[in-house]
């Protein structure tokens, strides 16, 4: 689960409060293959998986993140990883 690339700090936080892709899947009432989709690289059909508004702040609620933070565990897909960083740091 701590790969690199897409959502890593959210997948780095998770990893931190011990919380897995099961335990979000059995917290937000989704399959489990559902939610490893959403965790895999940035959509690119119209149709692909994405988190809803809700499900962000339902994740942010079970990883006690800020919702004032929320662009840091899920990135707008316009955002390079370089300028991640640089949010971080604000």
């Amino acid at each position: 689960m701590r790969d690199k690339g897409h959502y890593k700090t959210l997948k780095d936080v998770m990893y931190q409060k011990d919380v897995d892709y099961h335990y979000i899947a059995k917290k937000l009432d989704m399959g489990y293959s559902t939610v490893k989709a959403r965790f895999s690289k940035p959509p690119v059909a119209e149709n692909s998986s994405v988190w809803t508004l809700s499900e962000m702040y339902a994740i942010c609620d079970l990883l006690n993140w800020d919702y004032d933070r929320l662009h840091e565990l899920f990135p707008p897909a316009s955002v390079r990883k370089d300028n991640v960083k640089q949010l971080r740091a604000m």
